[in-house]
């Protein structure tokens, strides 16, 4: 059964909404992204590559839950289960919500880093990380036993 006291926003720290908005209106690669878009972005890059999370605090509501599509809570769903190594977390929306926050809250900052950084491309970056992913997880070769 799933916990209807849940949630209806995620948060992200009101420290940080000038960052989210300065990449939103900037003028590059994400230019025009949607607060969900650059939360996700914050949230895989606080899971996949730092590997960390951070608490949100002081919290500010973000993103309705409404308006999350089918791919968002399959992104948020499939970190929270990755992070509690259990399906039963599905039950707990609170709890998904919290870690998706965390690992965006530890996220933001890195992609602030890299988005404006003029060394690299940010793109190039992002494509570098899923080549990575790609060549770490062994994906389109058969493992033996």
């Amino acid at each position: 059964m799933i916990d209807n006291k849940s949630r209806d926003r995620l948060n992200i720290s009101k420290n940080d909404r000038e960052i989210y908005t300065k990449i939103i209106k900037s003028e590059g690669d994400l230019s025009g992204s949607s607060n969900t878009e650059i939360f996700l972005y914050s949230m895989m890059i606080g899971h996949y590559i730092l590997k960390k999370r951070e608490i949100v605090s002081p919290k500010e509501g973000y993103i309705l839950a409404k308006y999350l599509t089918d791919d968002n809570w399959n992104l948020i769903r499939s970190i929270a289960v990755n992070e509690e190594n259990s399906m039963e977390i599905l039950q707990n929306i609170d709890a998904m919500f919290t870690i998706a926050e965390e690992y965006a809250n530890a996220g933001i900052h890195r992609l602030n880093e890299w988005y404006f950084e003029n060394e690299y491309d940010f793109i190039e970056r992002v494509e570098e990380f899923l080549i990575g992913v790609y060549n770490d997880q062994r994906i389109g070769e058969e493992i033996e036993d």
